[in-house]
């Protein structure tokens, strides 16, 4: 086998190798899917959105935002980041998003969101 054979089939080998790692790591990190839910009366006068990606950390971040907000006279929503499509801003009086960043650049529907809001000083 010539130099160039054997040359050839390594980058192969390792360009495949590096195929399968990118699915393996997109598969193995990607976010799930945040269970959407309600907290306190939605005829309360202070709203809050949480749009939020299924993950432990920001999951418990979620749950701390409730724990710290549940005692007051606010209303809380949690749904998922790839909800925000559906979201009428003038509905809420604050809106929390907690997404992750991949590849040096923000959760697809987070970034529109954010990039459209009509009253930024609401996100946070």
């Amino acid at each position: 086998m010539t130099t160039i054979k054997k040359t050839g089939i390594g980058i192969l080998v390792v360009f495949t190798l590096l195929i399968l790692f990118a699915f393996w790591y997109k598969w193995q990190y990607s976010m799930d899917k945040a269970e959407s839910f309600e907290v306190n009366s939605s005829e309360l006068p202070n709203k809050v959105l949480i749009a939020s990606q299924g993950s432990d950390f920001k999951m418990n971040l979620v749950s701390s935002i409730i724990d710290n907000l549940r005692d007051k006279e606010v209303y809380l929503k949690v749904i998922d980041v790839t909800d925000l499509k559906n979201v009428d801003e003038d509905s809420w009086n604050a809106i929390v998003i907690i997404h992750t960043w991949e590849y040096n650049q923000p959760q697809k529907d987070a970034s529109k969101f954010i990039d459209g809001a009509e009253e930024p000083e609401k996100l946070i």
